[in-house]
Formats: structure tokens, sequence, C-alpha cells
């Protein structure tokens, strides 16, 4: 972790997609069902949501609404939402005379709003805004960092590295030249996620792949079709 570490991720161009809606095949334990990615934009304001579950049990439902700005996403307000309820939320409250803080619906803490920080979700479209803008981050090796916060309070810097590339295998077809990066977990309950980029669709992420440490529990998407709206 290390909100007291001062560390500055690096500023990065961002090229966002129009607006898009991804349907993935979701799995998690031994369930299988639907899951959509689905980003709306109106002016400089953008909504976008990560559903999955199945049999009608919703097992994720994230919503990010905020605006775009110099940094790309700039999320104002997460909220988390598990089988209709537990409704967990994070604002970010922009607009502050002191540059803003992150305030939870849990947890009584406070945040500093750092420059570029991301939600749970958001960073899903900053990451292909990213590699869109500057598509030599895609080099194996090359990583790309930023703050990503949850919804319990906790914040940390999430640092995606790219992998050898290789050709994914999906519901929607193959997809050759797919950029793969991993964020390994850092701490114990954390989750390591690998996420597979589509350059030939803004970058899109058409693979995504969170395991949770130590109990080895994953959800995975995998792009089942995309519209663009």
């Amino acid at each position: 972790g290390g909100v007291d570490g001062g560390v500055e991720p690096p500023r990065y161009a961002t090229r966002l997609p129009p607006a898009v809606t991804l349907h993935y095949d979701f799995e998690r334990r031994a369930g299988r069902g639907d899951g959509a990615l689905v980003w709306r934009l109106d002016g400089s304001r953008y909504e976008l949501s990560l559903r999955g579950g199945s049999a009608g049990a919703e097992a994720i439902g994230w919503t990010s609404r905020g605006r775009i700005d110099g940094n790309g996403t700039a999320p104002e307000r997460f909220v988390a939402r598990r089988r209709g309820r537990d409704l967990l939320a994070v604002n970010f409250l922009r607009d502050g005379a002191d540059g803003g803080r992150i305030t939870f619906s849990g947890p009584s803490l406070q945040l500093p709003l750092w420059r570029g920080v991301q939600d749970r979700v958001s960073w899903m479209l900053q990451l292909a805004g990213v590699l869109d803008a500057e598509p030599a981050l895609g080099a194996v090796g090359a990583s790309v960092s930023m703050w990503v916060v949850g919804p319990r309070g906790d914040a940390e810097v999430w640092t995606f590295v790219v992998q050898p590339r290789d050709a994914v295998d999906l519901p929607a077809g193959g997809v050759e030249g797919a950029v793969h990066l991993v964020r390994e977990a850092t701490r114990p309950y954390d989750t390591r996620i690998s996420v597979w980029l589509d350059p030939a669709r803004h970058h899109l992420p058409v693979r995504t792949l969170l395991e949770t440490r130590p109990s080895g529990e994953s959800t995975e998407f995998r792009l089942r079709a995309l519209n663009y709206d």
C-alpha cells in the first residue's frame, strides 16, 4: 500500500474510445453467466458500468460516473453493488479549495485527491485510453501506473506490466495481437489482475481475469460481442 509514500505516478496522454458496450461470458467459481462493460459519453461526462452474474444473480455491479479531463477519466462517484445490495460508494470531491478529497460511504476516513486517480472500474477505460494514445507502452516490459481507490477505503498505485504477446481465444473470435498486462497482488487478500487489450478495438479489454490471493478465487470476463452505440 502506501498512500503515505508520496508516490506520484507518471502522467499519460489518453485517447478514450467512443461509446461502446462489450458483452462478455462471465465465470466465477463454478458459475457461468453474462457480463457487460457499458461506456457512455455525454460531452465531457461519462458513465461506465461493469456487471457480471448468472441466473439472475448479480455477482458484480460496479458503476463509475464522472468527467473526462486532461488526465483521462476523472471519476466523481463510484458505486459497488453485489446481489442487489451492499451499496458501497466512493465520492471524488474535485472542487474543494484544498485540491479535493475522496470520501467513502463505509469508512469514515478521507483521502487526498491524487491527480489521475481511478476507481475500481474506471481503470479499465483509463488503461485503454493510455495505450491507445501511446501504443509504444504496449511493448513487452513496459508498464503503466495509476492510483486506484476501492470502496472500503483502500488506495494504492496499481502498476500494470506488459507481458509477452499471445493470441487470445474468445467467444467473439481470436485476437492475435492483444496487449497482455498484469498487475500483481501486493499483499494478502489483494487482487491479481490480468487484462488483454485489443489494439484493433481502441485497446478495450477483451479478456479480464481477477484472482484474489490467497483463496485463488477467480472472476473472468471473455468478450462475446462488441457494439459501438
